[in-house]
């Protein structure tokens, strides 16, 4: 079974978020996505979005923004995932961009081929994996395996990479084979 690390690609116009549109009662959620929680349960968490007029379907890192289309596709193929609705506001823009949640969840897994130590040219342990097709790797990187990537690959996603874990030589190295 072949792997690849599942994200965002920062080249895309209207991918990144904006921390520096972060009002001042806004906090940070781990350091990560900057939200603010008025009231979870009606509206959900607010991000602070890039001056772009689009978004890609991938946002962020550890706490990712996914469209409402990748978190269909997923569902479609049985992946669950814990989410929340979320809201993009740009910065000037009172009125906010719909169409993400915010994934608060992936399952974290130790898989790692043996001789493999760094996230970096690598290879996954597919009886390591607990037969999950989308998963973290210690917390640093997601992973998908070959199944997942052929389904999503019909959505024609935006702002998303699928890098084999052979050839993710980390973000640097992937801006000169892929950029």
């Amino acid at each position: 079974m072949s792997y690849y690390v599942f994200g965002q690609d920062m080249r895309e116009a209207g991918a990144c978020i904006s921390l520096s549109s972060v009002p001042n009662d806004w906090y940070e959620l781990e350091g990560t996505i900057p939200v603010y929680l008025d009231d979870p349960d009606e509206r959900g968490d607010i991000a602070p979005g890039s001056g772009a007029d689009t978004f890609g379907d991938i946002i962020g890192g550890a706490y990712s923004l996914y469209s409402i289309r990748l978190c269909e596709a997923l569902k479609d193929f049985g992946i669950e995932l814990n989410t929340k609705p979320t809201q993009i506001f740009k910065p000037d823009n009172k009125d906010p961009v719909e169409g993400h949640n915010m994934v608060l969840g992936v399952p974290d897994a130790d898989c790692l081929a043996d001789g493999y130590d760094e996230l970096e040219y690598f290879e996954i342990d597919s009886e390591k994996t607990n037969d999950l097709s989308l998963f973290d790797l210690e917390h640093r990187l997601r992973i998908i395996d070959e199944k997942l990537k052929l389904h999503l690959e019909s959505l024609d996603l935006k702002g998303v990479f699928m890098v084999p874990t052979k050839e993710y030589g980390g973000m640097l190295a992937m801006n000169l084979v892929y950029g």
